[in-house]
């Protein structure tokens, strides 16, 4: 199965994430929505980080309720290899 790559190519997502043309069809996918609740806090991201890692999902939307206008997207980021973040 193909993977999402964070480069430029035909069919970009924003200007740091694309996909290959041919990874969607037939594969499937392994999804997880979360509503983090303060994935500023290090332990919180360290632990998401890995429960991603030994499920295998192939897509992570994360949401953060506990966001203030002061905190910038950068730190807000998961540093998971293989994925891109879109904001």
């Amino acid at each position: 199965m193909k993977t999402n790559k964070c480069a430029k190519s035909k069919k970009t997502l924003n200007s740091n994430c694309a996909l290959d043309g041919d990874s969607i069809g037939d594969s499937k996918f392994k999804m997880l929505l979360l509503n983090a609740r303060s994935i500023i806090n290090i332990n919180k991201r360290l632990e998401l980080e890995s429960y991603v890692k030994i499920n295998g999902y192939t897509i992570v939307a994360v949401t953060e309720s506990w966001a203030t206008p002061d905190i910038s997207d950068l730190e807000l980021q998961l540093q998971l290899r293989g994925f891109c973040s879109v904001s």
